[in-house]
């Protein structure tokens, strides 16, 4: 008998499908705790296109018409219960996810777990941890198992999602910490960013089938993407392009990340078995990158000599050069306030993450987060700015710098 030789993933889902479907009631736990629509990624609820499926033929207690393996238009592979419930969903780059009655299970290409989506209770509070079971994100869902608040692993608010009357579509998400939008029409395309102010800062262009093509900002700055939604460049004002996307295939055919080129320095950070490492021109290692499991924890710039630290939501925490702290980011509430610079005792204060005022550090050491926000509050910035950048809808101004006022002293 001539043997055949089936790739571990696709036999596992033949018999996971075949199992089910002759025995009744087995994906009981395989279904989500409310009844989110069948196109709806599940527990997170994110929006799933489903533009390609197939249909079952000669199964048995199949409901007609519904789709047991489908694509999306990005080219994920999705695999669905017969109750129309997404039960697996493989992307491009062979992670995988599955969906289970509370929660779900991430996994990479080898199929090692990278994180969890569990239920915390039964208001639709859900927490996203780490393959170490440490918790990296919180989210809410509503209208079905939608999402519309997210929070960082400390617990503070992030994103808010708005969705019409019916919770059928979404109408925009909100950066809580910028306090910006991103506005979506009535297929579900993002169409444009609009930050505190209310003015339109970023647009998104698509093709006629509705793949997004290209993003632009106010600055006439473009990002590229193809046709599977993956970045390929990016390309300021003057048509010159400052970064290019390059992606491979595995052999499953699977397209991942390979390498990021910064068309400026030369530079190149290659992705490889889940790390990277940056090298220049000449190929001589430039930046390494340290993780701990799927965390990143430090970067090491060997030609600045310094270590930048991160915390569990990859946001910057401080630099050192020889243990020696350098340059500290500030955070108020998950929100970055501030950031201090050693080598000049100054401070860069963010309204907003992208109004940017800089002054004079009244002491020798970093300010704390809670200080810089009673300082903005307090209207004491505006008196001791040395330089002040604004990011609007066109080009950023600097106003002419006047280094005579210092916090505490006019």
């Amino acid at each position: 008998m001539k043997r055949i030789k089936m790739n571990p993933l696709k036999a596992f889902i033949a018999l996971v499908l075949a199992f089910c479907t002759a025995v009744p009631g087995v994906y009981a736990e395989l279904m989500p705790p409310t009844g989110e629509s069948p196109y709806t990624y599940i527990p997170e609820g994110r929006p799933l296109d489903v533009d390609e499926y197939r249909k079952p033929s000669q199964m048995l207690d199949i409901v007609p018409n519904r789709p047991v393996v489908a694509h999306d238009k990005n080219g994920n592979r999705l695999y669905f219960t017969p109750a129309g419930k997404l039960s697996l969903r493989v992307s491009n780059d062979g992670k995988q996810e599955f969906s289970l009655r509370k929660g779900s299970v991430e996994r990479d290409a080898t199929g090692k777990i990278t994180g969890t989506s569990e239920l915390m209770n039964d208001t639709g509070k859900w927490v996203k941890k780490n393959e170490k079971g440490q918790a990296i994100g919180y989210s809410q869902t509503g209208f079905g198992g939608k999402t519309i608040a997210e929070y960082d692993f400390q617990g503070n608010l992030t994103k808010t999602t708005q969705y019409n009357r019916y919770g059928k579509s979404t109408e925009y998400v909100m950066d809580v910490m910028s306090q910006s939008r991103t506005v979506f029409d009535d297929k579900g395309r993002m169409t444009a960013d609009v930050n505190f102010e209310g003015h339109e800062i970023a647009w998104y262009e698509y093709d006629d089938k509705s793949r997004l093509t290209a993003k632009v900002d106010g600055y006439g700055n473009r990002t590229m993407f193809n046709k599977q939604s993956e970045m390929t460049q990016t390309v300021d004002f003057a048509g010159r392009v400052t970064a290019t996307y390059n992606y491979r295939k595995d052999e499953e055919g699977r397209s991942i990340l390979a390498s990021v080129k910064d068309e400026q320095t030369g530079n190149v950070t290659y992705y490889e078995n889940s790390g990277r490492v940056t090298k220049n021109a000449q190929g001589e290692v430039v930046k390494d990158y340290y993780f701990e499991g799927s965390v990143l924890t430090c970067t090491f710039d060997r030609e600045k000599q310094e270590t930048t630290w991160y915390d569990l939501g990859g946001k910057p925490l401080y630099t050192t050069y020889n243990d020696i702290m350098v340059t500290q980011w500030l955070y108020y509430n998950g929100k970055q306030v501030g950031m201090w610079d050693q080598s000049d005792n100054t401070i860069t204060v963010y309204k907003n993450q992208r109004e940017e005022i800089k002054i004079k550090n009244p002491g020798v050491e970093a300010p704390t987060a809670e200080t810089i926000e009673k300082w903005v509050t307090d209207g004491i910035i505006e008196d001791a700015k040395i330089e002040h950048v604004q990011y609007m809808q066109g080009e950023p101004w600097k106003q002419k710098p006047d280094l005579t006022n210092v916090i505490g002293q006019k």
